[in-house]
């Protein structure tokens, strides 16, 4: 007997669409393009997008505009990028309609998170972010597999892209895998009750077994629809796995959150009209003032992921991002262990050539690779500058340097880090003083 397996062809129509669609929307443009001005066609303006998120929010009251509700850094950084992007004559039909649908949800989240912060401020404020660990370098010089490592410690937590995409969904209770036996132990501690508080206690148990059960579903589904989402840029772009595995359960970036400022450091090297943005960038990092309400603001979030979900331990956070801003991260977490990756740069520019390039294909027809390796430059040059210059200015070194001083820097090798991983690791848990256990091995 013959049969049809159902889901497979259901998978063939769905890679046939997503990549049907953007070869149709990419050169529809290319031939509208000449005609109307691309503006005309899908506006990025800062102004109309924002008119448009008021719009899909049903905010009319003038006290609850978008406007009102972003602070002047916030919208003046946000027109500076746009303002980027409207003039990108290089940008195509499919490349301009993903980023107005990006923008826009990221105003979405931007309003809705500043509503919360102020709402739940009490409770937020109460949650402490001790000694956490960060991992900085530039982008390439392995701090992912080293993110993907330490996350491996039950003791710390390394938040999952689901939570870093879904702050305002943080859950009443710790995320429980419904595969994981359930833990009779207490059973026991149950028998000593009397009668009457026994069954009262059992009540008030499964009640929350059962608000458990529901919020977990909830999880669930916001798991799913990111690694749906997920599957169809790996759809568009299958390489784009292998540059940079992404899942909603995995450990991921600290960009999502920069990102609610509209920081983003790939669109600074990817987009091809970013020069003012960069400089924007690199002048704001320079004022400390500024620089600091950004990490206010991205400590308020991480408080946020952590307010039922708290490790018992530390944090451990990763972005090449922070190079940038290392007084501060300083200023706001001056307990701050931070680990800084290094590798051979001619390897770190051909790494960061070939990933953007990959990158490129979603907004722009082609690549030309000499100009794209001279932004790569600049803006790896400007990390290392921004990074070096608080180094030097605080005497930031590690190792022998640092004996009977307060120690903040440590630095790994590239090389050190694929040839022996588990050492590595063992160095930065003793030269900080984070408890390693045989579980934390035995994950690895």
């Amino acid at each position: 007997m013959f049969f049809v397996d159902v889901s497979l062809y259901k998978r063939y129509i769905h890679v046939f669409y997503v990549r049907g669609k953007r070869f149709f929307l990419k050169y529809i443009g290319f031939f509208l393009f000449p005609i109307f001005n691309g503006e005309n066609v899908v506006s990025l303006d800062s102004n109309c997008i924002l008119d448009s998120v008021n719009k899909e929010l049903s905010i009319d009251n003038k006290n609850d505009d978008c406007r009102s509700i972003l602070s002047d850094e916030e919208l003046e950084r946000f027109n500076v990028l746009m303002n980027c992007w409207k003039n990108d004559n290089g940008l195509t039909l499919y490349g301009r309609i993903l980023l107005k649908e990006i923008y826009k949800d990221t105003i979405k989240t931007k309003v809705k998170l500043n509503k919360k912060i102020i709402e739940d401020k009490k409770r937020i404020e109460k949650v402490e972010i001790k000694r956490p660990l960060f991992i900085i370098g530039l982008p390439r010089t392995g701090t992912t597999y080293l993110h993907n490592l330490l996350s491996c410690d039950p003791r710390a937590k390394a938040p999952p892209l689901w939570q870093l995409l879904s702050i305002l969904s943080y859950p009443k209770y710790k995320y429980v895998n419904p595969n994981v036996i359930k833990d009779e132990s207490n059973e026991e501690e149950y028998r000593e009750l009397s009668y009457s508080k026994y069954f009262k206690v059992k009540e008030e148990e499964e009640k929350k077994e059962e608000e458990i059960k529901k919020e977990v579903t909830v999880q669930e589904e916001l798991m799913k629809e990111i690694d749906d989402s997920l599957n169809d840029w790996f759809i568009l772009e299958p390489k784009l796995k292998k540059l940079h595995n992404m899942s909603s359960y995995l450990p991921d970036e600290c960009c999502h959150l920069f990102e609610q400022n509209f920081i983003d450091r790939h669109v600074s090297i990817f987009g091809s009209n970013m020069k003012k943005y960069v400089e924007f960038i690199e002048e704001e990092s320079e004022d400390v003032n500024k620089s600091t309400k950004l990490y206010e603001f991205y400590k308020k979030q991480l408080q946020m992921i952590c307010i039922n979900d708290k490790p018992s331990s530390h944090l451990i956070l990763k972005d090449a991002t922070h190079c940038l801003y290392m007084d501060a991260l300083l200023e706001v977490f001056p307990d701050a262990c931070i680990v800084n990756t290094h590798r051979n740069l001619e390897k770190v520019v051909g790494s960061c050539c070939s990933g953007f390039s990959i990158i490129r294909k979603f907004y722009y027809y082609n690549t030309n690779f000499t100009i794209l390796g001279s932004r790569v430059i600049s803006f790896l040059q400007l990390s290392v500058k921004r990074l070096l210059h608080v180094r030097k200015k605080n005497h930031l070194y590690n190792n022998e340097k640092d004996v009977g001083k307060k120690k903040i820097f440590l630095d790994v090798n590239f090389n050190d880090l694929i040839n022996n991983p588990i050492e590595v690791i063992k160095n930065i848990y003793e030269y900080y003083g984070y408890e390693i256990t045989d579980e934390f091995i035995y994950n690895m």
